[in-house]
């Protein structure tokens, strides 16, 4: 913890994207203009599931995802625990008995893509998620709209030790002038923005970010889709957009069968 203000210092362990990698890319069919703003960051329990100490931010935020699906999508928040987040992690090989923090030689963090197929194929402490899909992180527009439509985003983002100082401030993560260039991989939730401000979630607390400082560290972006999203109750999102629209969208912009229709196995790209 710091010792002035009581949050947690941060742990990274996001792995570089691995562009030859096969992957569903969504933003060729996002068509039209986003709202002026979305925000899904205000969830009633957020952890740092083990992200304070292990190098699992990748599925510290997919524990994240899964309660901000649940909590707006069903009104009701699934809350993720460490052991559930740590448990999608070992898939990776990562295995907690193998060495104490900082000296576990499987302590070694996941691509986004890996902790993404792995919520797809095991679901996050019961949350299931059905697809997920690339978009271009530097089409403003383009990740706006799908966020505001399927809900928050997993973000990998490049921070150093002014984003943690920062962090710790309780402040906007902001360019520096003269600073460095960020060298750490790290993933977080992105759950939502407004003209002049983007928030995410990471370690255990909601983060604004400065749209500069977006543009310069924010390095690849996902959408993860859960059939959650869409209340049980109402039938809509919290956006308005109905099963029904939802469906038919996400097959417009997969080329595959609506997933919210029919039966359907895991899957991703």
């Amino acid at each position: 913890m710091h010792p002035a203000t009581g949050r947690a210092h941060g742990k990274k362990g996001a792995l570089p994207p691995d562009p030859a990698r096969p992957r569903l890319r969504l933003g060729p069919a996002i068509r039209g203009t986003a709202p002026s703003a979305a925000h899904f960051g205000h969830i009633p329990t957020i952890g740092l599931l083990g992200n304070d100490v292990w190098d699992d931010c990748v599925f510290a935020c997919a524990g994240h995802l899964a309660e901000s699906v649940t909590f707006f999508g069903q009104g009701t928040e699934t809350v993720i625990t460490e052991a559930q987040a740590l448990a999608l992690y070992a898939y990776t090989g990562f295995d907690i008995s193998a060495g104490p923090p900082g000296d576990n030689p499987t302590d070694q963090g996941a691509t986004l893509q890996d902790g993404l197929q792995l919520m797809v194929t095991y679901g996050v402490g019961g949350v299931e998620f059905t697809m997920y899909g690339e978009l271009d992180v530097k089409n403003t527009n383009q990740w706006q709209q799908a966020l505001a439509t399927f809900g928050p985003l997993m973000l990998g983002v490049g921070v150093g030790d002014i984003e943690q100082q920062q962090f710790d401030e309780g402040s906007a993560w902001t360019l520096v002038p003269g600073a460095a260039p960020n060298q750490e991989d790290h993933c977080v939730m992105l759950s939502g923005y407004q003209p002049g401000m983007y928030w995410c979630q990471t370690w255990g607390a909601l983060q604004a970010i400065t749209p500069a400082w977006f543009e310069v560290n924010a390095y690849e972006v996902w959408a993860p889709i859960s059939s959650l999203w869409v209340s049980t109750r109402t039938g809509r999102d919290p956006e308005g957009v109905s099963l029904d629209v939802l469906g038919s969208l996400f097959a417009e912009l997969t080329g595959q069968p609506d997933p919210f229709a029919q039966p359907h196995g895991p899957g991703g790209f």
